[in-house]
């Protein structure tokens, strides 16, 4: 019974061995907990679509091109190439500028909600039996929202500087995001998944 114990497991280590020459130069696996993996789709993505989304009455938000573009430039400055919604170049990242609000006569002022949002393309499949529906598709993956109140004057100013500091924020947690992934991977015993995954995140 040993004996066969022990060709049982010889067996096993040929098989592992065979398998790990075969794909140990392209596969580099690595484990997380707590992380969404979508974030790492910004750091290699070239293209961010940006869109606009306006609910906003009585004249409070008229300066939208002005909003977007100061929304694009931020991207730009970081590094990504942005495209209009009207492109339809390519299934892309996208983020979404949205402003919901009204005029307030009484005071000459205006109030509007407002939320950034960023989504990434992905894919999904349901299978009935052997027939499958697959679907391509963007998802959330995080958002920023706000309420301000200002003059009716003053609200496009004040509406493009909050979508200003809501692109902003997102691209911090670019940064802070990557940071917190690799350092738990340094963390970790140093194999050749953690340490290709350390470098990608560098």
């Amino acid at each position: 019974m040993k004996n066969l114990l022990i060709l049982a497991a010889s067996l096993l280590l040929c098989v592992a061995s065979f398998g790990a020459g075969a794909e140990g130069e392209q596969k580099r696996d690595a484990v997380l907990w707590g992380y969404d993996p979508d974030w790492l789709i910004f750091q290699n993505t070239e293209i961010i679509d940006v869109k606009l989304d306006d609910q906003v009455d009585d004249g409070c938000w008229t300066d939208l091109s002005g909003t977007k573009n100061a929304v694009k430039l931020q991207l730009i400055r970081s590094g990504y190439e942005t495209q209009d919604e009207e492109d339809h170049s390519i299934f892309v990242s996208d983020v979404t500028i949205s402003a919901m609000g009204f005029g307030i006569p009484s005071i000459g002022g205006c109030v509007v909600a407002l939320e950034l949002t960023v989504s990434v393309p992905d894919y999904g499949e349901y299978a009935i039996d052997e027939n499958v529906l697959s679907s391509l598709y963007t998802k959330p993956v995080i958002s920023y929202r706000g309420v301000l109140t200002a003059k009716k004057a003053n609200s496009n100013a004040a509406i493009k500087s909050q979508f200003e500091g809501f692109v902003q924020q997102f691209l911090v947690d670019i940064s802070r995001s990557k940071q917190l992934m690799r350092g738990d991977l340094e963390e970790q015993e140093q194999d050749a998944g953690t340490k290709f995954w350390i470098d990608q995140l560098k």
